[in-house]
């Protein structure tokens, strides 16, 4: 399976988005699947745009590899010369700092009644799934099982806790301490 690196150039400024796509898919309409991009595109128009395939991988973890390897070579994570949002390699993203400050921009707008749940409950048959799902990630199914945080990461967490409040009241401490030396007492016996 073959894999195109390609770039797409804005013929007005030269910044360029840097993409991949299998061999197969037609490249020749195509103009990037980045909604960066594809605003771009709508705004300046189809015509204004240029593409050039960079390098044909072998495999996705070459391609993977390559794509990174084009966006840091052209800087276009950087909007001054680029469109593209991420690093690139199709995981572990990479966010631009000036993505993540718009992510976290918005998330502080979404408080209170500006949630999209605000206000909002789900149906008991929506719960009831909900529940059902959740018992079946227990055990070797639960994504931390047998994975531990390095002494680093604890020690990043402790730092970023200090002087921060307990949401838990005394009275709410007390009642899960008696409601799990209930739970370890009844799992003893069984």
């Amino acid at each position: 399976m073959e894999i195109i690196i390609y770039g797409i150039i804005n013929k007005s400024n030269n910044k360029i988005y840097i993409g991949q796509r299998n061999n197969k898919q037609k490249l020749s309409g195509y103009y990037g699947g980045g909604t960066l991009i594809r605003k771009v595109v709508k705004k300046y128009g189809k015509e204004n745009f240029k593409k050039e395939i960079l390098f044909i991988a072998k495999n996705q973890f070459q391609a993977n590899l390559m794509e990174k390897y084009f966006i840091k070579k052209y800087n276009s994570i950087n909007r001054k010369y680029g469109y593209n949002l991420r690093t690139g390699g199709k995981s572990n993203y990479i966010f631009s700092i000036e993505v993540r400050i718009k992510m976290s921009e918005k998330a502080k707008l979404r408080k209170g009644n500006k949630n999209p749940m605000f206000g909002k409950k789900f149906s008991e048959e929506t719960k009831l799934k909900m529940s059902e799902k959740r018992k079946l990630r227990v055990g070797i199914k639960a994504p931390m099982y047998g994975k531990h945080f390095s002494k680093k990461h604890k020690k990043r967490l402790s730092i970023a806790h200090i002087g921060k409040e307990c949401y838990l009241s005394d009275e709410f401490k007390k009642k899960m301490s008696i409601a799990m030396k209930k739970w370890w007492k009844n799992r003893k016996n069984k």
